[in-house]
């Protein structure tokens, strides 16, 4: 009794942990733990996998309590996390600028809840109400709170709203205004930066309606147009054919076009399985946008292609132009598309309008053209259902197109032909009907299809031209463009050699402008002027004066900023100038041309070693040539070989003929002595005008053909070299693509003619 009585008061009477179980061990009641028991409790802390001592003698019903306690505490650490989250709540980033929700006013705990916020929680999901201070509310507040505004702000209905707080609907909404508006760049900016955060939450409207947008800019967001094009593709589904063709359109209008997402699109619109299929409006639209991007995918092509063909009877003249332009800019023209798409572009009725951007276009792929040909008809057809479609030739179109301006032009009365400034570098041309219907139309059209007129060299179509040329000469206040002005001159010497022309006056305000414009506006221009200067003077004679004064101001523009003409183009300054002299019948103008043209021609072949080894480093052309090309540096041979024409300038020094030498070695021995193309000349044929330039010198400088040390030695055994590569036969049948080209056989005798005058054979065939 005693030790109870003690034992009581030393625990007191405030129980204890365990007192219970202390008290029935004194009194003897505590049960014995069976043993079978005990075994369940350790096999089932071996379970889970609990080694430490203190915790073997724990059964499952412990260890769901200590569970349930840390299950309780995580949870309370999230709601305390996400008490001012609702929903869509991301991870893994941090989010720099916000506003919350002003406080009410009481006095704050010492311990400022934001303190301990941890950023990572969120990542653009922060446009809830609480982040926004209250309408009409001003508090002063530390740098360091959350809820002071940081950013730029963006005006709204009730005030200014920082940027970093605008949810997807307000921001696609600032993003349309910005760029209506014309917002300044660090708003722009900001809202950029802000879309890259929210546009996993938009819908795919909002996805369309931000690219369209940024698109439209200068200075485009790659970085947010690629994450709009990731989720784009995620939700493919939701687009429609139409937001498939703007979809397209942004991402080809762009510096650095996004390929990827030009061939998800291009899978759509082609696959059997997908309702969403081409119209002949659309597939105008989606071909225009690769022809931007200048990629021929041949999925697309043949797509649009068979839309345009079954639909070609519906389409609109200006849809037919645009799908001419975007086949030819791809190279995929066929003698079928040009049949079907021509009838639909060049109007029925008289229409000036379409019938000169049709004459215009033809203008600039008019190299194009003349490589289509009629298609070939299909053989053994008889069991196959093929409906023949019409075709015609690239020469034949270009035929229609110029029959069709000539009625165009002569149901206005062009020598009232009026063309006015509309800005900087534009002009339009004004005209009116016989009929009093008036027109209005580009002055580069009418330029076009005074060019396209002279192409056919025919005395109508001369006639015509020159007297666009005469309405054009007349319309010279204000000043047009150099290019226009050179573009102009060339029409009229070709209307004046195919119909001669005695009215001097077509050229003379021409000739009269050009010196007053300022030098870096000759020099682009200085290649096509130069090579009309004899031209001029021949069907011109009246205007030599002019002449004279043009091509002084032109070679003082041009010497000192040589290195800004290309190769092909310093030569033909260089013949322009040589092919001038000589029919120069003052003597006056002839005394200051020739300074000024001497000189010249001093400094190009001065520099003329540096400008070939600048043409292969940063003119690279698109076949892969690191050099300039051999038909060019046959030219420049048969210009400087040209005793005539050069020794008025002065003469060219042995070395300029070492550095041709070694150039055209290379440049044959890149391209061979065969024929790629019938479009092209043969490398053989190449090869004879070289050494025939070559040989022409050989008695100024005392040259072998036998001596290997001399240029003209140096060419005869590279082009032995290369004839016996072309000629060799190892026996081995391979494909023609794995050979080298044929050599034409006309070329190959020549070629072997040449060579056997001056001792040197040309075996017909060598067997390896």
């Amino acid at each position: 009794m005693r030790a109870w009585l003690l034992l009581r008061s030393t625990l007191g009477r405030e129980p204890c942990l365990g007192h219970k179980q202390i008290l029935r061990s004194f009194a003897g009641s505590t049960p014995e733990r069976s043993r079978r028991n005990r075994r369940r409790a350790n096999r089932g802390a071996d379970v889970w996998g609990e080694e430490d001592d203190d915790k073997q003698s724990k059964n499952f019903r412990q260890l769901r309590a200590f569970a349930q306690a840390d299950f309780a505490k995580d949870a309370q650490d999230a709601r305390e996390a996400l008490r001012w989250h609702r929903k869509e709540v991301h991870h893994a980033q941090e989010v720099k600028d916000a506003l919350v929700e002003v406080s009410s006013g009481a006095e704050e705990s010492a311990a400022r809840w934001w303190d301990a916020w941890d950023a990572e929680w969120d990542e653009g999901w922060d446009w809830e109400e609480k982040w926004r201070a209250a309408a009409g509310r001003s508090e002063l507040v530390s740098k360091d709170d959350p809820r002071r505004p940081r950013g730029p702000l963006w005006s709204c209905e009730d005030g200014y709203q920082p940027v970093a707080t605008l949810n997807h609907e307000e921001l696609v909404a600032a993003i349309v205004s910005a760029r209506n508006g014309q917002a300044d760049e660090l708003q722009w900016q900001a809202l950029c930066r802000r879309a890259e955060l929210v546009a996993m939450s938009m819908t795919p409207a909002e996805l369309l309606t931000i690219a369209r947008c940024v698109g439209e800019r200068q200075s485009g967001q790659l970085r947010l147009l690629w994450k709009i094009a990731m989720l784009s593709v995620e939700h493919l589904g939701s687009f429609t054919v139409q937001d498939l063709a703007c979809l397209a359109n942004v991402y080809s209008s762009i510096d650095s076009v996004h390929h990827g997402m030009l061939n998800v699109v291009a899978l759509v619109l082609a696959s059997s399985d997908d309702e969403r299929n081409l119209d002949h409006v659309l597939a105008a639209d989606v071909l225009a946008s690769f022809a931007r991007a200048q990629y021929p995918l041949p999925l697309l092509l043949g797509e649009a292609r068979k839309v345009l063909l079954r639909d070609s009877a519906e389409l609109a003249p200006a849809l037919a132009l645009s799908a001419l332009e975007s086949f030819s800019s791809l190279e995929a023209l066929d003698g079928e598309l040009l049949a079907a798409l021509l009838d639909r572009a060049l109007p029925h009725s008289q229409s000036l309008q379409q019938t000169c951007a049709t004459a215009a276009w033809a203008w600039q792929v008019l190299p194009l053209l003349e490589k289509v040909e009629v298609a070939a008809p299909v053989e053994n057809v008889e069991h196959l259902m093929v409906r023949e479609r019409p075709s015609i030739s690239g020469r034949h179109a270009v035929e229609r197109i110029t029959a069709t301006l000539r009625e165009s032009l002569r149901s206005f009365d062009v020598r009232h032909l009026r063309f006015i400034q509309t800005g900087d570098t534009s002009y339009m041309c004004l005209a009116v009907s016989q009929k009093g219907q008036p027109s209005q139309l580009p002055s580069r059209q009418i330029l076009a299809s005074a060019l396209l007129l002279t192409h056919q060299r025919t005395e109508a179509h001369s006639c015509l031209a020159a007297e666009l040329v005469a309405a054009s000469s007349g319309s010279m206040q204000p000043v047009w463009s150099a290019e226009q002005q050179v573009q102009w001159l060339r029409v009229a010497v070709e209307a004046a050699e195919a119909a001669p022309v005695s009215n001097a006056e077509l050229v003379q305000p021409l000739l009269k402008s050009l010196p007053r414009l300022a030098p870096h506006l000759l020099i682009p221009e200085a290649a096509i002027l130069a090579s009309l200067f004899p031209r001029i003077l021949t069907q011109y004679p009246t205007s030599e004066a002019a002449l004279a004064e043009t091509a002084v101001a032109l070679a003082q523009a041009v010497r000192p900023d040589l290195f800004r003409l290309r190769v092909h183009e310093a030569r033909q300054v260089l013949h322009g100038y040589c092919s001038l002299m000589p029919v120069l019948t003052a003597q006056v103008n002839a005394e200051k041309i020739l300074p000024e043209a001497s000189q010249l021609f001093e400094s190009i072949l001065d520099g003329f070693p540096a400008k070939l080894k600048s043409e292969s480093v940063f003119h690279r052309s698109g076949q892969g040539q690191g050099q300039p090309s051999a038909p060019e540096l046959a030219a420049w041979c048969m210009l400087l070989s040209n005793t005539d024409l050069v020794r008025p300038l002065g003469e060219v020094p042995e070395g300029i003929w070492e550095v041709l030498a070694s150039e055209c070695q290379e440049a044959l021995t890149a391209a061979g002595l065969g024929q790629e193309s019938d479009f092209e000349m043969s490398g053989a044929a190449i090869a004879e005008q070289m050494l025939l330039s070559f040989l022409r010198k050989r008695g100024d400088h005392d040259w072998s053909i036998l001596n290997p040390e001399t240029p003209l030695g140096s060419m005869a055994n590279a082009v032995q070299a290369l004839w016996r590569r072309a000629v060799a036969r190892d026996g081995e049948l391979e494909d023609p693509m794995h050979e080298p080209p044929a050599i034409p056989g006309e070329d190959a005798l020549r070629l072997r003619e040449l060579m056997a005058q001056h001792g040197l054979e040309l075996p017909e065939e060598v067997v390896i």
